[in-house]
This record gives C-alpha cells, sequence and structure tokens, in this order.
C-alpha cells in the first residue's frame, strides 16, 4: 500500500488554550482573566445526592465551560478561541452567554454589560461576518509560534472556506 500523505502524526497540545492565555494577557491584561470557567446552574438532579461542598464542587464538572471570562470593573467579556474558527463557535459564544446569567458564581456582576469575542488564527471570511452579525467582536490573532503547526495542516485545513455570505 503506497501511503499519499505523511502517516506521522502529530502530537496533542493544547493550542487554542495557550492561544487563549496569550491573547488574554496581551489584551485584556487590564481585567481579571478567568480561564476554562464552568457556567450554567449546578445540576439539581446530581446535588441531591451531595452533602458537602467539595462533593458539590466535583458536580461542576458536568457543566460546560468558556475558553476565559475577563471581568473589568464597568464590562464583563465572554471569550471563545479556535485556531480554525466555524459556525459552532458562534453558537456557542451564545449559549454560554445565556449560561453566564444562571451561573451563580457570577451573581454579583452579572449586572455589568456583557460582550463578547471570537479569537481565531485561521480565517474564515464567512464566519466572521456571521459573528459581526450577532454582535460578537471578532478578533484575528496569529501569534508566531501558531505558523508551525498551521504548516504541519493539510493545505485545504491551513485557510478557512474563501466564500462569503
Amino acid at each position: 500500500m503506497i501511503a499519499l500523505v505523511d502517516e506521522k502524526k502529530r502530537v496533542w497540545q493544547p493550542r487554542e488554550m495557550r492561544l487563549c492565555s496569550e491573547y488574554c494577557s496581551l489584551y485584556h491584561y487590564k481585567g481579571r482573566i478567568l480561564t476554562r470557567v464552568r457556567l450554567g446552574p449546578f445540576p439539581s438532579e446530581l446535588l441531591k445526592y451531595v452533602s458537602a461542598e467539595e462533593e458539590a464542587n466535583m458536580v461542576t464538572v458536568w457543566r460546560r465551560w468558556a475558553d476565559a471570562i475577563v471581568i473589568y470593573p464597568d464590562k464583563v467579556i465572554l471569550i471563545e478561541c479556535a485556531i480554525r474558527p466555524n459556525p459552532g463557535k458562534i453558537a456557542q459564544l451564545e449559549l454560554y452567554k445565556q449560561l453566564y446569567y444562571k451561573t451563580p458564581e457570577f451573581d454579583s456582576i452579572k449586572h455589568l454589560p456583557l460582550e463578547m469575542e471570537l479569537v481565531y488564527a485561521i480565517e474564515d471570511p464567512a464566519t466572521v461576518e456571521l459573528a459581526k452579525q450577532k454582535g460578537i467582536r471578532t478578533v484575528y490573532y496569529k501569534p508566531i509560534w501558531i505558523e508551525e503547526y498551521i504548516n504541519q495542516l493539510y493545505p485545504r485545513e491551513r485557510r478557512g472556506p474563501i466564500q462569503p455570505i
């Protein structure tokens, strides 16, 4: 059998979280940055079996999580990062926005305006346009280290679809 593609597997690395952490530290350093933030109410059907606070914290792993939330004195920013964005990231942000308002840990700051940001390294014009239509700020952020990863991708994966909306 002739291999047409290099069969060498890429080693998984948390690249999107690195992208998110670096982006936040560069552009949101004046805010309080939280990463991998659990969102939504505690699952009530599981809480009835919990008797201690430590156990309640374990139950929170069933909640969804956002890449980052940045808290400023006058606003909160919900951030989702993607090396290669897709329309599903927009749906995630919209869902996370709803879950944010149901998250007990944020009760004291829910009165602040909530903004959403989609951070990406490979542009997909249709996804970017759709995000803007939904009121989501889009940020193109491509640090130097990501180029090495992009070069490991198949050529069709190195760019987003060029079809606009």
